[in-house]
């Protein structure tokens, strides 16, 4: 005959950690639920129902709750499986839930980044006719859109944009702005643009036809 599994033992230290250990499995499952919707708008860079422009500043900050809330919930769940994989009494379904949820909302997240077409690419037309609508002002002109409220230019989103007196059309990058790190487009027809020489870390791209990527710190 089969021997019968000796029942849980009825203590108070007993009760309490069976009554931690799904309690600590649903606040896992709360943080990995809000942190691959963090994830998820931040590889869509848009979030639901709003007109928030998401700075990279605001991706850094998200990471970072995101890290050490993961971090904080992460060692409190490992100490409830290592206690219900010594106490066969203490172990339950729910603390699968919380690794299955984060590592679906990580694919999903990676996977719709990877479908969205890459910002420049996928606005280059609207990007020219803004372009055009730049260079019928004189040089010189600009119009400042701000962070808070940039202007959408197809899948870009523009804080600010200048005719130069030389004739470039400078784009800048409403997303950009972390630790004084600015980035944008330039359509340059006579060559690689040129930037202030005080600024540091300039790197420029050149993308397409008069199209180039840039990049420096203030």
């Amino acid at each position: 005959m089969l021997a019968k599994s000796s029942p849980a033992p009825s203590t108070r230290g007993t009760r309490i950690a069976a009554a931690a250990i799904p309690a600590v499995s649903v606040v896992a499952a709360v943080v990995a639920v809000a942190s691959s919707s963090a994830f998820i708008v931040l590889a869509v860079d848009r979030v639901p129902f709003s007109d928030y422009n998401i700075t990279t500043t605001d991706g850094l900050l998200v990471l970072l709750v995101s890290g050490y809330s993961l971090a904080i919930v992460g060692v409190a769940w490992l100490i409830a499986v290592v206690a219900a994989w010594r106490k066969k009494y203490l172990r339950t379904r729910w603390l699968a839930v919380p690794p299955a949820l984060l590592a679906i909302g990580v694919l999903v997240a990676v996977a719709m980044a990877l479908a969205i077409p890459e910002e420049f690419d996928a606005s280059r037309a609207e990007l020219d006719g803004m372009v055009a609508q730049a260079r019928s002002y004189p040089p010189g002109w600009s119009e400042n859109y701000g962070y808070d409220d940039p202007r959408r230019v197809g899948n870009v989103e523009v804080g600010s944009v200048f005719h130069r007196a030389d004739g470039v059309v400078v784009v800048s990058d409403a997303d950009s702005g972390l630790f004084f790190q600015m980035s944008g487009w330039a359509h340059s027809p006579e060559g690689p643009p040129t930037f202030d020489p005080g600024v540091k870390g300039l790197e420029i791209d050149h993308l397409d036809g008069p199209w180039y990527s840039y990049f420096y710190v203030l």
